[in-house]
C-alpha cells in the first residue's frame, strides 16, 4: 500500500512539475513578447522625439517651412504614449516607476504642443514680416532707388539686419536694425505720398520685426529646453530596470523548478532543457536591452546616456573635445536625410576604427550631427589630438549617391567640468568666431552674465523689500500759462541714501523677465497717489501693455482711486504710443472704466508712425505728447517744426484737448514750441527729474542749468 501511495504522490509531484514547467515557459514567452512589444514603442517615441526636434530645427531656421510635418509627429507620440499608458501590464506595482515616469513624459509632450502652437504663431508673424520687408525694400529700390536718398540706405540695412538675423537666428544684428528703425522714423516723410506710404508701411513691418522675433527665439529656445529627452531616458531606464527585476524572479523559481526536476524522473530533464532554452533568450534580450540604452541607434558609438554615466564617473583630468559637422543642415538638404544618416555612420565608422585601440579614448554620438571624444586621461598634448581628430575626419572622402564629399568640422574643448556645457560654449564661440577649434576660457561662458542679472534681480526684490522703489517727479509746464501745472512720476531705485542705483531703462526689461513688473507698478502707484494726496496739481503715471493685461495692476489702480477721492481728475495715465495695438478690447474697456473716475488718457512718445495715428483715431485721447526725437532740434529743423505744426492742427481736429513736447532742452526749443502752438512742455530745460515735488521746478537756475550741461 506505502509504494502505490508513493508512486502516486510521485506521479503527481510530476506532473505537479511538469505542469509548473509548462506555466513557467508560457509565462517566459508572454513576459519577452510583451517586453519587446513595450520596448519598440518606446523606442518609435524616441525616433518621433529626433524626428520632431530636426523638423523644429527647419521650422526655425527655414521660414517658409510647413507646420505640418511638427503635428504629424506630435500626433505619433500621443497615440503611442497612450498606447503605453493603456497597457495594464504597466499598471502593476513592479512597474509603477514606469508608468508615472510615461505620464510626465505624456505631460510634456501636452505642454511642447502647446508651446510648438505658440511658436507656429510668431514663426507665422515673422515669416510675414520679412517677406513685406523683403517686398517693399525691392519696390522701394525699382521705384526711388536711383535718387541715393538717406531712405533707401536705411531701409536696405534695416532689410540686410531682417535677413541677418531670420537666417541666423541671431539676435546679434537687433540693435543694429534698431538703429535703421530709428534712423528712418528721425527722417522726415517725403511729400510725395505714395513714397511716404510705402516708407511707412516698411517702417511697421520693421517694428513688428523688431517686437516679435525676440519673442520667437524666446519661444523656440524654451521650446527646446524641454526635458522630453530626459523623459524618455527615465522611461527607458525603468523599463530595464523593472523588466530586469522580472527576469531575475523568473530565474529563481526556474532554478528552484530545476532542483525539483531532479528530484523526479528523466522526463523532468527534458522539461528542464526547454525552461533552460527559453531563459538563455530572456537573458540574450535583456542584454540587448542594456547594449541598446548605452549604443546610438544609428552609428552604434556610445550615446548620451552613456555619457552621461561616464561624465559621473570621470576623474577631474578628463578632457572632452565636442565637435560637429559643418554645414551639415545643407548636406541634409541637398543629398537628402537617408543620405545625412549614411554620413554619420561614415563619421562614427571611421573615428571607432582609429581609437578603437585607444580604450582611454572613447567616442559618443551626443545629438544630431554632435559627436564626443572624451579623454581620461589625456595621453597627448590637446592641441594635438584635436589636430589628429580633424585630419582624420577632413581627410576622407566620404560617399554619398554616388558622389565624393569632402565635409569639416568644428571643435570645442574643455578640460574641466561641466565637461559638455564648456565645450558647448566654446563651439559656439569657434563658430561665431570663424575657427576651427577653441578651447574654453571662463570669459566664453555665460556664467557672469547670468550672475549679473540674478544679482541686479535680487537687488530689485531687496529694494521692493525695503521700500527702495520710489517716484521721482519731473514738472510740466503749461505755456498758455507760464506755470507748472503737472508732474510726470518716473520709476527710480534707490540706494539707503537715496542715491538712484538703477535706471527704468536697464530695470524694466529686467524686471519683465524676472516677473517683477507688476509689483513694481503697484508700488509706483501706491507712492504717487500718496506723494499728490495733499496737492491739487495734476500728476502723469505711464502704463505699459505689460500692465494693462495684468489684473492685479488693474485691480490696485481702482482701489487707489477708491481710497483718495478725487484724485482720478488730477491723474493723466500715458499710453506709448503704438505698444497696445492689436489689445484695442481691453483697452478701450479699460479707458472706459478709468472715465468714470475722471482719469485722462495721453499718448505717449507720438512720432508720426502708422500705429500711433491708428491709436489717435480708436481711441478717446485727451493729451497728445511729442517725442523727443521731433523735439530735440526743431529750433534749427524746419522740417520738423512743419511736422509738429501739422500734428497740433491734426489733433485739434480729431477731439484731442492738448499737445505736450517733450525733450525741451533749451530756451530756443522751449520758444518754437511755445510758437508752433504746443500747449505743455516738459524737459531738463523745464526741470529735471527731482526726489520730491516741487524740488525742479520751472526757475531760472534750472534753465541755466540745462543750457550749460
Amino acid at each position: 500500500m506505502i509504494q502505490p501511495r508513493r508512486n502516486h504522490w510521485a506521479v503527481l509531484a510530476v506532473m505537479l512539475v511538469g505542469a509548473l514547467f509548462f506555466a513557467s515557459t508560457e509565462l517566459t514567452t508572454r513576459l519577452l513578447g510583451a517586453h519587446a512589444t513595450t520596448f519598440e514603442r518606446i523606442s518609435t517615441l524616441e525616433r518621433e522625439e529626433e524626428a520632431l526636434d530636426k523638423t523644429l530645427l527647419q521650422t526655425a531656421f527655414l521660414l517658409y517651412t510647413s507646420f505640418d510635418p511638427l503635428h504629424a509627429h506630435l500626433a505619433e507620440l500621443r497615440q503611442v504614449s497612450d498606447a503605453l499608458l493603456a497597457d495594464h501590464k504597466l499598471d502593476r506595482s513592479a512597474f509603477a516607476e514606469v508608468h508615472a515616469a510615461l505620464l510626465d513624459y505624456r505631460a510634456l509632450v501636452d505642454e511642447k504642443e502647446g508651446r510648438i502652437l505658440r511658436f507656429g504663431t510668431l514663426n507665422a508673424l515673422i515669416k510675414n514680416a520679412v517677406s513685406h520687408i523683403a517686398a517693399l525694400g525691392s519696390r522701394y529700390t525699382a521705384s526711388y532707388g536711383s535718387d541715393h536718398s538717406p531712405y533707401l540706405r536705411h531701409m536696405a540695412q534695416a532689410t540686410a539686419s531682417v535677413f541677418r538675423i531670420s537666417r541666423g537666428f541671431d539676435l546679434d544684428p537687433l540693435e543694429t536694425l534698431r538703429e535703421s528703425y530709428d534712423a528712418l522714423a528721425a527722417l522726415p516723410l517725403p511729400e510725395a505720398a505714395e513714397q511716404a506710404k510705402l516708407i511707412q508701411t516698411f517702417m511697421v513691418h520693421v517694428r513688428l520685426f523688431i517686437d516679435t522675433y525676440p519673442q520667437y527665439q524666446e519661444s523656440f529656445e524654451t521650446l527646446r529646453a524641454l526635458p522630453s529627452e530626459a523623459a524618455l531616458e527615465r522611461v527607458r531606464s525603468a523599463f530595464l530596470a523593472a523588466a530586469a527585476e522580472r527576469a531575475r524572479q523568473i530565474r529563481y523559481i526556474t532554478l528552484a523548478l530545476g532542483l525539483l526536476f531532479l528530484a523526479c524522473v528523466v522526463l523532468v530533464l527534458l522539461v528542464l532543457k526547454r525552461l533552460d532554452t527559453s531563459h538563455r533568450a530572456l537573458t540574450l534580450l535583456h542584454g540587448r536591452f542594456t547594449q541598446a540604452a548605452h549604443s546610438d541607434r544609428l552609428t552604434h558609438v556610445r550615446n548620451r546616456f552613456a555619457f552621461e554615466q561616464a561624465v559621473a564617473e570621470a576623474p577631474a583630468d578628463a578632457v572632452l573635445l565636442l565637435f560637429n559637422i559643418d554645414r551639415f543642415g545643407a548636406i541634409n538638404d541637398l543629398y537628402g536625410h537617408t543620405s545625412g544618416d549614411q554620413l554619420l555612420k561614415q563619421v562614427a565608422a571611421i573615428l571607432s576604427a582609429h581609437f578603437a585601440a585607444r580604450p582611454d579614448y572613447r567616442l559618443y554620438r551626443l545629438g544630431s550631427d554632435q559627436f564626443g571624444l572624451f579623454c581620461s586621461p589625456l595621453q597627448e598634448p590637446l592641441e594635438q589630438v584635436a589636430d589628429a581628430l580633424r585630419a582624420k575626419v577632413e581627410g576622407q572622402r566620404l560617399h554619398l549617391k554616388g558622389h565624393a564629399v569632402a565635409i569639416t568640422i568644428t571643435l570645442g574643448m574643455s578640460r574641466a567640468a561641466p565637461w559638455l556645457e564648456h565645450a558647448d560654449l566654446a563651439l559656439k564661440a569657434a563658430k561665431r568666431a570663424g575657427l576651427k577649434q577653441l578651447e574654453y576660457r571662463p570669459e566664453l561662458g555665460e556664467e557672469s552674465e547670468v550672475a549679473h542679472n540674478l544679482a541686479r534681480l535680487e537687488a530689485v526684490q531687496c529694494a521692493l523689500d525695503e521700500g527702495r522703489v520710489v517716484p521721482w517727479f519731473q514738472p510740466i509746464l503749461d505755456l498758455r500759462h507760464d506755470r507748472v501745472s503737472a508732474y510726470e512720476c518716473l520709476l527710480r531705485v534707490v540706494d539707503a541714501d537715496g542715491a538712484v542705483a538703477l535706471m527704468p531703462g536697464e530695470l524694466l526689461p529686467l524686471a519683465e523677465r524676472g516677473r517683477l513688473r507688476g509689483p513694481l507698478t503697484q508700488v509706483m502707484l501706491e507712492r504717487s497717489f500718496e506723494a499728490f494726496a495733499q496737492s491739487d496739481l495734476d500728476f502723469h503715471l505711464n502704463l505699459s501693455a505689460h500692465d494693462l493685461g495684468d489684473p492685479q495692476v488693474e485691480e490696485h489702480l481702482d482701489a487707489l482711486l477708491a481710497r483718495y477721492p478725487g484724485s482720478g481728475a488730477r491723474l493723466v495715465l500715458e499710453l506709448r504710443a503704438g505698444e497696445q495695438e492689436g489689445q484695442w478690447g481691453a483697452l478701450e474697456g479699460f479707458i472706459t472704466r478709468m472715465r468714470l473716475h475722471g482719469v485722462r488718457i495721453a499718448i505717449d512718445d507720438f512720432g508720426g508712425d502708422h500705429a500711433s495715428l491708428v491709436q489717435l483715431l480708436r481711441l478717446p485721447v485727451d493729451t497728445l505728447k511729442i517725442d523727443g526725437a521731433l523735439i530735440r532740434d526743431i529750433d534749427r529743423n524746419p522740417d520738423a517744426q512743419a511736422l509738429v505744426e501739422s500734428l497740433v492742427q491734426l489733433v485739434s481736429r480729431i477731439a484731442i484737448r492738448h499737445t505736450c513736447a517733450e525733450f525741451v532742452h533749451s530756451a530756443e526749443v522751449l520758444e518754437t514750441v511755445r510758437r508752433l502752438g504746443v500747449d505743455y512742455a516738459q524737459g531738463f530745460y523745464i526741470g529735471k527729474p527731482a526726489p520730491e515735488i516741487g524740488k525742479a521746478a520751472f526757475t531760472t537756475e534750472n534753465r541755466e542749468g540745462a543750457e550749460n550741461g
